[in-house]
């Protein structure tokens, strides 16, 4: 019997990591990361997040709408992380180290970082906006702890 919750819990806690929490850096631009999906809705992703949290129709249509604006606007934005750690390795392999270069990189991929960043805060705050109160307790409650020790950068 105690097998059935922990098994909910670990399944609604994957859900929710998924399309609602701040990624790791690295999740940022990754094949595999929130700003990649594609499709309407993302798939079992949202159709389990809209049975878990019972979203109506208006609410998964509103927050398919957020996410996509979301991903268009990130689209460019990994492009630009993706030629800047092209670039890095390039300099990081070159015969002579150029440090001004490698700092002036370093600034510009951190500015680049940083706008996903708020894209992504903004993108979650607009379907935050959209749950009913009861709907955000239930995600927070669900929602997992990402603090140090935890996930897959928390500690060392």
């Amino acid at each position: 019997m105690i097998r059935k919750p922990f098994l909910l819990i670990a399944l609604l806690t994957a859900v929710l990591a998924g399309g609602l929490t701040l990624a790791p850096q690295t999740a940022l631009a990754g094949p595999g990361s929130w700003f990649c999906k594609s499709g309407p809705g993302d798939g079992p992703r949202m159709d389990r997040m809209a049975v878990i949290l019972d979203l109506s129709e208006d609410q998964q249509d509103r927050i398919r709408a957020i996410r996509e604006a979301g991903r268009q606007q990130a689209a460019p934005l990994l492009k630009t992380l993706a030629e800047e750690r092209d670039q890095l390795r390039a300099l990081t392999n070159a015969d002579a180290f150029d440090e001004a270069a490698v700092r002036a990189l370093a600034e510009r991929h951190a500015a680049t970082r940083s706008e996903l960043i708020v894209i992504r805060a903004r993108t979650r705050n607009q379907v935050h906006a959209v749950l009913t109160p009861e709907q955000r307790t239930l995600a927070e409650k669900l929602r997992p702890h990402r603090g140090r020790g935890h996930g897959r950068h928390g500690g060392f």
